[in-house]
């Protein structure tokens, strides 16, 4: 861990929800420690000499540190998720496996979901796509175009060894379009909702969540009011960002 101290007396400078003008110094403080244990973790994450293990605790222990910076963080425990999960992880150390880290049974004869991030990815795709037709692009050359990137990005299907292909970026642009009325139907259904849902289900959300945020009224009148090519660099560039990055919600890189 990062050689960052912070006050015991965490209740005295504590913060609100909503910040005000007298609050700069201490969310500064706050935030100068979360970057200092975020950058740790990072370093960490590229030393092959430490576990990918080890980063993430450091990376987790730095956010819940910083929620516990604000009253109703403390007051309505909303960081014990993450102190969970970190809990979780070091008990593998002692080859101990929390429930939370258990993987859900597959059902007999059916294939394993596709992890979160591929459903990310698969989110980013289609919102990509989505936005190459706004500004015209007919749909087998989006398809073509997004699919071109991904190769060169050397980003593989989910499953098998082969290439990036058209057909396998229209299969992900179809899977979300049909999935989109069941997983906005969930999320708006709330937390008792979600609480039922399946757990494919939820990773699936995932994908049509990126999708949304990347095709937003806000982000179409954004693109519109721009050049038809000047766009499409824009859209392909913010592809290129997002996975290189990591970017989730895929609206990398700045705005225009």
């Amino acid at each position: 861990m990062s050689n960052k101290t912070y006050d015991s007396d965490l209740v005295a400078r504590s913060l609100p929800e909503a910040l005000g003008c007298g609050d700069l110094p201490i969310i500064n403080e706050a935030l100068a420690a979360l970057f200092t244990d975020l950058r740790y973790a990072s370093t960490l994450y590229q030393n092959k000499d430490f576990s990918d293990r080890a980063a993430t605790l450091v990376a987790l222990e730095a956010g819940w540190r910083f929620l516990m910076r604000f009253q109703p963080a403390r007051d309505e425990q909303l960081h014990l998720p993450l102190i969970n999960l970190s809990s979780a992880l070091m008990a593998l150390n002692n080859n101990s496996v929390a429930t939370i880290l258990r993987p859900t049974p597959t059902p007999k004869g059916g294939r394993a979901p596709d992890a979160p991030d591929r459903h990310a990815l698969i989110g980013i795709v289609v919102g990509t796509v989505g936005r190459l037709l706004w500004t015209g692009m007919p749909v087998r050359e989006a398809h073509k175009v997004v699919a071109a990137e991904l190769l060169r990005l050397g980003t593989r299907p989910g499953r098998g060894t082969g290439r990036m292909t058209a057909r396998t970026v229209k299969q992900w642009y179809d899977r979300v379009s049909a999935d989109r009325p069941a997983m906005c139907s969930i999320l708006a259904g709330g937390s008792e909702a979600l609480k039922k849902a399946q757990p494919a289900d939820l990773a699936r959300i995932v994908a049509v969540l990126n999708a949304n945020m990347m095709l937003s009224p806000e982000w179409k009148s954004r693109l519109d009011g721009r050049p038809r090519d000047d766009a499409r660099r824009f859209i392909l560039s913010s592809l290129r960002e997002s996975i290189e990055r990591r970017v989730v919600s895929g609206n990398a890189p700045g705005p225009l």
